[in-house]
């Protein structure tokens, strides 16, 4: 299960796929490293002063780790995306559960359901797209589900957002 549960900057694990370490240095995203585990490669998508994005991908799998900066505000973003997928009963991080069918490529939501503490918010139901949201102050969990080419894709994105200090030494 990812750890996102506080925008900080640090090292993050990136489920079993890697880590993405950085800091905030004198106002700016600084990456320190970024490293993949055995059966995963790792791509630098973007390295710039308020934004670092590093991808993560195995066979049909794939990651996503992003971190945005500005005025002060930290976001980190983690996505994970199946394709092709299998319907049945997904964990939603440490927010809830979605269960979608799938046949004759079509979608349907069987059962969604947040854990406690959690808010959650059906936004679409069935048909080439399932879309769930659960929010606890300022964590975001976001399960989907669409039609993509006749195959299932499923895709489970985490967000925080929060105040950081940067470093100013150095």
């Amino acid at each position: 299960m990812l750890d996102i549960t506080e925008a900080r900057d640090g090292i993050w694990t990136i489920a079993d796929a890697g880590e993405v370490s950085f800091r905030i240095r004198r106002g700016a995203i600084e990456l320190l490293d970024a490293s993949h585990r055995e059966g995963w490669f790792h791509t630098l998508r973007r390295n710039e002063p308020d934004r670092l994005e590093v991808e993560f991908l195995t066979g049909g799998e794939e990651y996503e780790f992003e971190a945005h900066y500005d005025n002060g505000v930290l976001t980190v973003s983690i996505e994970h995306e199946r394709q092709p997928a299998e319907p049945g009963r997904y964990q939603v991080g440490p927010a809830g559960e979605v269960e979608i069918g799938f046949s004759e490529g079509t979608l349907t939501l069987v059962d969604a359901q947040a854990n406690p503490g959690w808010r959650m918010e059906i936004d679409e139901e069935g048909g080439e797209e399932v879309e769930v949201e659960f929010t606890r102050g300022a964590i975001e969990w976001d399960f989907e589900a669409e039609v993509d080419a006749g195959q299932l894709e499923v895709e489970i994105e985490a967000e925080v957002s929060g105040p950081v200090t940067p470093d100013t030494t150095g």
